[in-house]
C-alpha cells in the first residue's frame, strides 16, 4: 500500500533509531515496529481526524510531564498527541504515555503500546523513564475521562496527585495540554455496569453502533481533533518534595483550571463532521 507521509518522515525516524539504538528498554519500546504503526496512524491524524495542532514552542530538547484532558473511549486522544509532538518539533518528540492497567493487559493493544513506548502508569515506571531523561504523557483523570456519559462531555474530572508529585520529585516542568474534538468519537448511550465488571474494564459503553456492528462498531467516527499546547509550567522551589497533600492540591487544581480554560477556549473554534 502506498501511503502518503510528509517529506520528512523518514528523516525524523532516522533521528529517534539514533537516539534509542543503545537504549534497553524495559518495557518493549520497539522503534522499528513502531515507525510501521505510525504510517497508518498518520492517515488517522491527516486525513481521517483532521488533526490540528497550536503550541507556540518547539520542545525538541526540553523534558517536561505532559498533562492534559482524557477524552473517548479508546486512547486515540493520546495516539494523537503523540503523533503531533513527532511531527511539530525541530526535532521528533516520543512522548512516554502512561496506560491504565485494563488496556496494559489486553492481549494485543497491551503488547503494541509498549512498542509504541507506553508503559503501566504507576510511580516506579514514570520516575525511571524521567531519570533517563524522557517526557511522558499523562492524563490525570484517569479512567474517569474516558467513561463519562455524552452529558458531561468536556466536564474535567478531578486530576489525581501522582503527577504532582513525581514532578516535585524530580524537579520536572508540566505541560498543560488540551484535546477538543475526541469526546465525539464514540457518542455514549450508557455504561452496562455489570458487563464491565465481568470483563474487568472500568467501563462497559453502549454506543449507537457498539455493540450492535460487532468490531465495526468500535471504529470511532471522524471527528476532527485541536491539539492546544499551553507554556511549560515550572515546578516551584518554594514547595518541598515531602508537601502535605493539601498544599499539592493547590497546584494541582490551578493546572487543572488552567486546561479547562483552555479546553473552553478551543471549543469556539471547535470543528464540525463533514
Amino acid at each position: 500500500m502506498n501511503l502518503k507521509l510528509p517529506e520528512d518522515f523518514e528523516s525524523r525516524w532516522k533521528i529517534l533509531a539514533k537516539k534509542y539504538k543503545s537504549i534497553q528498554d524495559p518495557w518493549g519500546l520497539d522503534i522499528k515496529k513502531t515507525k510501521i504503526l505510525s504510517k497508518y496512524l498518520y492517515q488517522l491524524y491527516a486525513h481521517y481526524f483532521r488533526v490540528r495542532f497550536f503550541a507556540d514552542e518547539d520542545y525538541s530538547d526540553k523534558q517536561f510531564i505532559a498533562i492534559g484532558n482524557h477524552t473517548a473511549q479508546l486512547p486515540f486522544d493520546a495516539l494523537m498527541v503523540e503523533m503531533a509532538f513527532f511531527l511539530n518539533n525541530k526535532n521528533p518528540v516520543l512522548l512516554r504515555g502512561m496506560i491504565e492497567k485494563f488496556l496494559a493487559g489486553f492481549p494485543l493493544l497491551g503488547k503494541l503500546s509498549a512498542q509504541g513506548g507506553s508503559v503501566l502508569g504507576d510511580r516506579k515506571n514514570a520516575e525511571f523513564l524521567l531519570k533517563q531523561k524522557e517526557s511522558l504523557l499523562v492524563f490525570p483523570e484517569g479512567v474517569r475521562g474516558i467513561s463519562k456519559s455524552t452529558s458531561k462531555h468536556y466536564q474535567i474530572q478531578n486530576f489525581t496527585r501522582g503527577f504532582f508529585r513525581i514532578a516535585l520529585k524530580h524537579r520536572t516542568p508540566i505541560l498543560p495540554i488540551a484535546i477538543v474534538g475526541a469526546e465525539e468519537l464514540y457518542p455514549y448511550v450508557m455504561n452496562v455496569k455489570p458487563l464491565a465488571k465481568f470483563f474487568n474494564l472500568p467501563a462497559f459503553p453502549i454506543t449507537p453502533t457498539f455493540p450492535f456492528l460487532g468490531p465495526l462498531g468500535m471504529l470511532p467516527l471522524p471527528s476532527p481533533i485541536d491539539i492546544y499546547v499551553g507554556k511549560l509550567i515550572p515546578i516551584p522551589e518554594n514547595i518541598s518534595k515531602n508537601a502535605t497533600d493539601e498544599e499539592i492540591d493547590v497546584y494541582v487544581e490551578k493546572i487543572q483550571k488552567q486546561i479547562d480554560q483552555m479546553m473552553q477556549k478551543g471549543l469556539k473554534n471547535k470543528r464540525k463532521m463533514l
